[in-house]
């Protein structure tokens, strides 16, 4: 893994210094979208000749995502195959943002992004200390305001306006959907809990739940206790306190249930994808017919199980699921991730994959 974080970051690099090209502009051509909700039939199209390159660059948008008022909706591509050895995989994605009429805002610089609640999240990888470290970009999904968030060991949401991070030095960040500071905890205030040397640990422990009111507690596998937990401690993050119990009207079994997909007459799987600007649920499922396959064909299914648009994507190591936007469908295809507006199967953005060799 420490060889793999040293290679994304050095990629990462090259790509950011060969993009932001004058010229750069591929062969996008502005054109009105229209979203659709109904079954369309792809297969007039020539799916197997190979199309252009189809973006522009957003005008004055350079290297990593700075804010602005103006870009839109923000949406995440995957814009390279990194080819890497001793890995449990042989490639690996690189991500980058693009507006949606097809405008390329950040080169694939990002080893991850993330659409989480009311919040885009990004990420780099980074060799420090003898242990890969990720570090992150907090913004809003339509980019109007960024904040760097700095080396973490994980995140959530506290609620959909509230996102937690939690920080490789042993604090904790906790940031509004406008990119305030909400809380913020040091370490200083967990070691009589947690002891000199904790670090953030989801196995294990100790680690962070949120147990509802704005209340956060920290949790530790504890083998001697009937549900094999304990609290030591728990974060107000409405007052920025550290606690000495949980709320006393909290208990374990409150915590979400979990919730099963549904079956759908005639396919074998349905997965969950919400879309990126709406939050509208769909799916995606392979139908039985293709039991067996080595690469089954996903169809596109709405929340109800409807058929939306049949065969539009492949499981692989660079995707395990399609983007959705508004009407809009990301996928990789023939090399290229590509946006293609649901109603009419035509391209908004295609942006050819650049490799190691690039």
């Amino acid at each position: 893994m420490k060889q793999l974080m040293a290679i994304l970051g050095i990629l990462a690099a090259l790509i950011f210094l060969s993009g932001c090209q004058e010229g750069d502009t591929g062969s996008y051509s502005e054109m009105l979208l229209s979203g659709g909700g109904v079954y369309t039939d792809w297969s007039g199209l020539t799916a197997y000749e190979p199309e252009p390159a189809r973006y522009t660059r957003f005008p004055g948008a350079c290297g990593p995502l700075s804010a602005r008022g103006d870009y839109g909706p923000l949406l995440p591509y995957v814009g390279a195959e990194m080819a890497v050895e001793g890995y449990i995989v042989d490639t690996l994605p690189l991500y980058g943002l693009v507006t949606k009429d097809g405008q390329v805002v950040t080169d694939p610089i990002y080893s991850g992004a993330y659409s989480i609640g009311s919040f885009l999240l990004l990420e780099t990888g980074e060799l420090g200390g003898g242990e890969e470290q990720f570090s992150y970009t907090a913004a809003a999904k339509d980019g109007r305001w960024v904040r760097q968030a700095g080396l973490c060991d994980g995140f959530f949401l506290l609620d959909n306006s509230h996102l937690v991070l939690a920080k490789l030095d042993g604090g904790v960040l906790v940031l509004d959907d406008q990119g305030d500071t909400a809380a913020e905890f040091h370490r200083e205030q967990f070691v009589e809990y947690l002891g000199e040397d904790y670090f953030w640990n989801w196995d294990g422990g100790p680690d962070l739940r949120s147990v509802g009111g704005g209340v956060l507690a920290v949790w530790e596998y504890d083998p001697s206790s009937a549900d094999y937990a304990r609290y030591p401690c728990c974060l107000d993050t409405r007052t920025g306190e550290v606690l000495d119990a949980l709320p006393a009207d909290w208990a374990p079994e409150s915590a979400e249930p979990y919730t099963q997909t549904p079956d759908f007459p005639g396919y074998l799987y349905a997965e969950p994808v919400s879309d990126l600007i709406t939050g509208e649920l769909s799916y995606i499922a392979f139908p039985e017919r293709q039991a067996g396959a080595d690469n089954p064909v996903y169809d596109l299914m709405d929340e109800n199980g409807n058929l939306v648009l049949s065969g539009c994507f492949s499981l692989s190591g660079l995707m395990w699921q399609p983007y959705l936007a508004d009407g809009l469908l990301g996928t990789i295809q023939d090399g290229a991730f590509t946006y293609r507006d649901l109603s009419t199967g035509e391209a908004v953005f295609r942006y050819p994959l650049r490799t190691n060799s690039d």
